[in-house]
């Protein structure tokens, strides 16, 4: 499994020959599609690939870059550093990770997943002629149509304990004119597609609502509901001055879903080492690449790489 957090313009990571702070949005993706060509040799046919990426908004007058990126200053916030220009109109939206998905497909990578990754404590912003920026995306890409993927290790809880009882709210529920004898009087289109059936209709087969009574397990899963494609997860602070921590609840259900347990995950953007965290925690192997060496130390801390392992008490 390789799993990827980047973005570009934003952040200065403190290495020569970093990704990030290329001059064009174009060569920036040109360096990325090139690093998961190698990504792709690596992964195993049925692995899966995690990639979050932000977006930036363009600059001709390459201006600073406003927010909590760079390395962190005296007053725990990052200084601002010099973004590069682009040929965009000022103020447009760059769209960089809708171009690098598109790019990863022309590449023959499939795409599974958009997932939404939304922050309830997203940075606020000055701006006062758009919205503040609250979600960054993750986008879930393998490389064939039968792969290794473990919703139930993500489940979550229905909203009630009694899962019959929610089954059987929706197998009954026909729309909003439910109850009505004429529903056509509501001047519904779709009026004649809710009409109650006749009471003396054969319950042998599925019903129109969708399936049988006796078959409610096959709607909902007693290990619990898909999550969805949309995350609420916090972003999480990290003492030791890394910049760009994932949260480990967003490490979680993705490594969870898409490595089985003594399965590998690869990031080649170790950063702070916060899947080496989590893959030390359950039963995971990683490992991790990263251009600056300041970030090792992290890394060996996070990941307890030099503690000898207990083997009795």
């Amino acid at each position: 499994m390789i799993l990827v957090g980047e973005v570009w313009g934003l952040r200065d990571y403190g290495h020569p020959e970093q990704i990030g702070l290329e001059p064009t949005p174009e060569e920036y993706l040109q360096n990325l599609w090139t690093v998961f060509d190698g990504v792709k040799v690596a992964l195993k046919d049925t692995g899966n690939c995690f990639v979050n990426l932000g977006d930036t908004y363009s600059s001709r007058s390459g201006g600073l870059a406003s927010g909590d990126y760079g390395k962190l200053g005296y007053d725990g916030r990052a200084p601002a550093i010099k973004q590069s220009k682009t040929d965009l109109p000022d103020k447009c939206l760059c769209m960089i990770p809708e171009r690098f998905a598109w790019g990863m497909i022309e590449r023959d990578w499939i795409l599974r997943n958009k997932i939404v990754w939304h922050k309830p404590n997203h940075m606020p912003e000055s701006v006062t002629d758009r919205l503040t920026k609250s979600y960054e995306v993750v986008y879930h890409f393998v490389k064939q149509q039968k792969y290794y993927y473990n919703l139930d290790a993500i489940r979550e809880p229905h909203k009630t304990t009694d899962n019959r009882n929610v089954a059987d709210r929706h197998l009954k529920y026909r729309g909003k004119f439910d109850g009505s004898d004429n529903s056509e009087s509501f001047g519904s289109p779709r009026s004649r597609t809710q009409r109650n059936k006749d009471k003396h209709a054969s319950n042998d087969s599925r019903t129109s609502a969708g399936l049988h009574e006796d078959r409610w397990d096959e709607y909902f899963n007693e290990k619990g509901k898909n999550p969805g494609d949309v995350w609420s997860i916090n972003t999480k602070p990290y003492s030791k001055a890394h910049f760009a921590v994932f949260p480990i609840e967003l490490v979680r259900r993705h490594i969870l879903a898409g490595c089985p347990i003594g399965g590998h995950v690869l990031d080649p953007f170790g950063g702070s080492g916060t899947v080496a965290e989590f893959c030390r925690k359950n039963e995971r192997n990683c490992t991790l690449i990263e251009l600056n060496p300041e970030y090792k130390e992290l890394q060996i801390d996070r990941s307890m790489a030099n503690t000898p392992e207990l083997f009795s008490f």
